[in-house]
C-alpha cells in the first residue's frame, strides 16, 4: 500500500533519528532521515516531504534555523520541533517561525503518534478545501486560480533543480460557432472531452493541467525535453481530433520557461505566459488545429 505522507527526521544523534524512523515506519508514514540542518535542507531541495520532525539544538544549524529555511522553501511543509527545554519563550519562539507543533524531551511513542496525526488530520482538511476551491467544477481539472499559484512555484522549482519545464496553452477551434449551433449542454461535452484528453494525455503529479475559462487551457510540462514535451501536445490533440466533434480541433503554443524576463517568479511567468499567448495566436492565425513552438530568444 502505498505511503500517503512523507517525513523526514533531522537530528545529530543517529541512534535517535533509527528509533525515530522505526516509529515513523510503525505509523503507516514513509521516514528519512538527515543528520543536520544542512544535509536536510538538500534532501528537502531533491525530494518531496509533507513533514519534518527535527531537534531544537543541533551543531551548524540549529532547528530554529533549519524551520526558517525550510518556510522559504516551501511554506506548506509541516514542522515539529523537538526540545528538551520546557521554557515557554523557547516554545514561542518556534511556534511564531511557523512551527506547527513541538515536543518536549523524554516523550512516548504514544505522544510522537499523537502528535503527527494532529499534523496528517489537518493537512488532509487542508487538501480536500484546497481541492474544491481550485478546481473547475466542469472538466475537473485545476483552475486559473491554481495556475497563478502552481505556475510561479514550477518555475521556481525548476530553477532551482535544475530541469526544463514548459508552458502549453490551448483553445479550442470553432468553439462559439459549435456552441452558438448546438447549445451550450453539448458546448460543455466538448470543453469536458478537452479535460479527459489533458488528464489521460499527461503524467500524472509531473504535468499539471488547468482550464483558464472558457475554451482556454493551460499544461505545465516539467522535467522533459522539447521533443518529449511537443510529443505529449501531439498526442493530446490527436486523441481529441479522434474524438472530433462538429468540426472542433485544438490550436497550442508551446513555449520554454527559461531565461530572466523579470526581478521575481512573479514577472517572469507573466513573460512566460505573454509568449505562450503569442504562440498560440501564431497557431490560430497559421489555421488552426495546429502546435506553435516559441523558444526564448526567438
Amino acid at each position: 500500500m502505498k505511503k500517503e505522507f512523507s517525513v523526514l527526521i533531522v537530528d545529530d544523534d543517529e541512534s535517535i533519528c533509527k528509533i525515530l524512523n522505526l516509529w515513523i515506519a510503525s505509523f503507516g508514514y514513509w521516514g528519512d532521515v538527515a543528520n543536520n540542518g544542512i544535509q536536510a535542507l538538500e534532501k528537502l531541495e531533491s525530494g518531496k516531504y509533507d513533514i519534518v520532525v527535527s531537534d531544537f539544538l543541533m551543531p551548524e544549524m540549529g532547528g530554529l534555523e533549519l524551520l526558517k529555511s525550510i518556510k522559504n522553501i516551501d511554506p506548506h511543509i509541516d514542522v515539529i520541533i523537538i526540545t528538551g527545554h520546557t521554557d515557554r519563550t523557547n516554545y514561542c519562539d518556534v511556534i511564531h517561525a511557523g512551527a506547527s507543533d513541538f515536543l518536549v524531551k523524554p516523550f512516548e511513542k504514544a505522544e510522537m503518534e499523537a502528535k503527527l496525526s494532529r499534523v496528517v488530520r489537518e493537512r488532509r482538511l487542508i487538501n480536500k478545501l484546497e481541492v474544491r476551491s481550485y478546481q473547475d467544477s466542469l472538466t475537473h481539472l485545476n483552475n486559473r486560480r491554481y495556475f497563478d499559484i502552481k505556475f510561479q512555484e514550477e518555475i521556481l522549482r525548476s530553477r532551482r533543480q535544475g530541469f526544463q519545464t514548459y508552458l502549453a496553452l490551448l483553445d479550442i477551434d470553432n468553439f462559439k460557432d459549435c456552441n452558438d449551433r448546438f447549445g451550450h449542454p453539448f458546448g460543455d461535452q466538448i470543453l469536458c472531452q478537452v479535460g479527459k484528453v489533458l488528464l489521460e494525455g499527461t503524467r500524472q503529479n509531473v504535468d499539471f493541467s488547468f482550464r483558464l475559462g472558457g475554451d482556454e487551457f493551460a499544461t505545465i510540462i516539467t522535467q522533459t525535453s522539447l521533443g518529449q514535451a511537443k510529443s505529449i501536445l501531439g498526442r493530446i490533440m490527436q486523441a481529441f481530433s479522434e474524438n472530433n466533434q462538429a468540426h472542433t480541433s485544438l490550436s497550442v503554443g508551446l513555449v520554454d520557461c527559461s531565461g530572466k524576463e523579470g526581478p521575481n517568479e512573479e514577472a517572469v511567468a507573466a513573460s512566460v505566459f505573454q509568449r505562450a499567448d503569442d504562440a498560440l495566436y501564431r497557431a490560430k492565425a497559421e489555421g488552426k488545429g495546429r502546435l506553435v513552438v516559441v523558444l526564448n530568444g526567438d
